[in-house]
C-alpha cells in the first residue's frame, strides 16, 4: 500500500459531517483508550463530535472536516480552521488503524498544509495528547515541532495534557 494516493472530500452536507461522526467513533477509542478513562472518551466524543457541535464548526467557526477516502472508502478524516492572524489550527487528523504506516498520515498533513497555504496562512500549529507517542512521531518525521504543553480544562473535571506543535508554511 505504500505509496498509493488517498483523496480528500470536503465534509459540507449533513450526511458527510454524520461520516465523520462515524469515523470518530470507530477511530478515536481505539487511540484513546490506552491514554484516557472510559468517562472522559465518552465525555470527549461528544464534546468534539455530536451532530450540533460539527455542524457549528462548519458553518460559524470555519472549519474545514474532510473525509479521506481511498478506493471510494472513508478510512479517515482531518480538518482545520482559523487560529490566530496567520496561523491555520489542525484540529483533527486522523486514520483507521488498518491503513496506518503507508504515507497516509504524511499525506494528509501535506494536504491540510496546502490548504492552509492556499488560504494565506503562513504558520500551522496543532494539539497532540503527550502520551499519544505515535502521532508525535509522524508529525516529527513531517517537520512539527514542539512549541509548548498545555493543560487545558474541558469540563467535568476533565483536563486535555496537550504538546503544542507546529511549523511554518
Amino acid at each position: 500500500m505504500k505509496g498509493k494516493k488517498i483523496e480528500f472530500k470536503q465534509a459540507e452536507s449533513t450526511k458527510e459531517l454524520a461520516t465523520i461522526r462515524s469515523l470518530a467513533k470507530e477511530i478515536w477509542p481505539p487511540v484513546y483508550s490506552p491514554i484516557l478513562s472510559e468517562e472522559q472518551l465518552d465525555y470527549m466524543m461528544e464534546m468534539m463530535y455530536s451532530m450540533p457541535v460539527l455542524h457549528r464548526e462548519t458553518e460559524e467557526e470555519g472549519i474545514k472536516y474532510y473525509i479521506v477516502m481511498k478506493d471510494n472508502l472513508p478510512i479517515g478524516f482531518t480538518s482545520f480552521g482559523p487560529y490566530e492572524d496567520g496561523v491555520a489550527k489542525l484540529h483533527k487528523l486522523y486514520l483507521d488503524e488498518k491503513f496506518r504506516g503507508n504515507g497516509f498520515g504524511r499525506q494528509m498533513i501535506e494536504f491540510i498544509a496546502d490548504k492552509a497555504r492556499e488560504e494565506g496562512y503562513s504558520r500551522l500549529i496543532l494539539n497532540v495528547n503527550r502520551e499519544n507517542a505515535p502521532s508525535i512521531a509522524v508529525y516529527h518525521a513531517c517537520g512539527l515541532k514542539e512549541l509548548g504543553e498545555v493543560d487545558a480544562p474541558i469540563g467535568n473535571g476533565f483536563y486535555m495534557n496537550d504538546y503544542i506543535m507546529g511549523m511554518d508554511l
